[in-house]
C-alpha cells in the first residue's frame, strides 16, 4: 500500500464522519429556528439517517487510523 493510499484510508472516513455530523447539526439548527412539528420531524429523520451513517464511518475511521499508525514506520525509510 502506498503512502498516499494509507493516508486516504485514515482521512476519508474521518472527513465523511465530520460532514455527516455537520449535516445533521445544520438540520437540527434549522428545525429549532422554525419551531414547528414538520421541522422537528425532519430533524428526527435526519438524526435517524445520521446515526445509521455515523457508526460505519466511525468504525472505518478508527480502522483506517490504526492502519495508518501501524504502517507509519515504513514511511520513514
Amino acid at each position: 500500500m502506498s503512502e498516499r493510499r494509507a493516508s486516504l484510508a485514515g482521512v476519508v472516513p474521518a472527513a465523511g464522519l465530520v460532514l455527516a455530523v455537520f449535516g445533521v447539526g445544520a438540520v437540527a439548527m434549522y428545525a429549532e429556528s422554525r419551531r414547528d412539528w414538520g421541522s422537528y420531524f425532519l430533524m428526527e429523520r435526519a438524526m435517524s439517517v445520521g446515526a445509521d451513517l455515523v457508526v460505519p464511518l466511525l468504525v472505518l475511521a478508527l480502522l483506517g487510523c490504526f492502519a495508518l499508525v501501524a504502517l507509519a514506520p515504513r514511511f520513514e525509510e
